[in-house]
């Protein structure tokens, strides 16, 4: 009887571990992928910065306003 019953619970082990194995494993692209679409955004980021800079000398209050405000927070 303990002998069934330490089987069961063995195998009810194996299939937990397997199912945890799948969840990292799934979990793990999906970080991948997000920390992939980051480092594009954050090159996306930098160069709508470079294209923001390239109009410093344009009369826009708005970008004008947006360069004080990053100046400041430097």
């Amino acid at each position: 009887r303990n002998r069934v019953a330490a089987t069961r619970c063995r195998a009810k082990t194996k299939v937990s571990v397997a199912k945890l194995e799948e969840r990292d494993r799934a979990m793990s692209a999906t970080r991948a992928e997000l920390m992939g679409q980051v480092e594009t955004l954050k090159q996306e980021v930098y160069t709508l910065k470079q294209e923001l800079f390239k109009h410093v000398d344009c009369d826009c209050t708005d970008i004008r306003a947006y360069l004080k405000y990053t100046a400041r927070r430097i």
